[in-house]
């Protein structure tokens, strides 16, 4: 059990604490969470649209929104984006448990996963009210 303290006494001062959640990392190269682009692999992809401009990296980009990290209509640094608000879960799991990043990522996806329907509720729907049924991304193993 992780013990946190409430206040601190500065001087004469009774000062309020809390733990200290930062936003995700994001890679500013390929748009993805988790490293920077100083460790970045992957293809240089735009913020706002997803795509690779390589030959004209100063031109403002005219192409609509698309989240390079889930496909939505917004831009890979919206915190409307799904995937933003999973990575900050991870961020406040690893600060409020004391973990390390990849378990506080295993764990934040084990939750999810429970919570997801089965292959066998989803099956036995009625036709028309099934959601699409997409493979799941696992870049950690747990």
């Amino acid at each position: 059990m992780v013990f946190f303290l409430q206040s601190i006494k500065i001087g004469y001062l009774n000062v309020k604490v809390e733990v200290y959640i930062p936003n995700p990392l994001r890679c500013f190269n390929c748009q993805k969470y988790g490293h920077g682009n100083k460790f970045c692999k992957s293809a240089a992809v735009r913020a706002r649209c997803g795509e690779s401009h390589p030959n004209d990296a100063n031109v403002q980009c005219t192409n609509p929104p698309k989240c390079a990290n889930c496909s939505g209509n917004h831009p890979a640094y919206s915190k409307d984006c799904p995937r933003w608000t999973i990575e900050k879960q991870v961020q406040q799991v690893k600060a409020t448990n004391n973990i390390s990043f990849v378990e506080a990522r295993c764990k934040v996806e084990s939750e999810a996963a429970s919570r997801r329907p089965t292959i066998a509720a989803i099956i036995s729907l009625p036709p028309g009210n099934q959601d699409c049924i997409r493979p799941i991304e696992h870049k950690m193993t747990c």
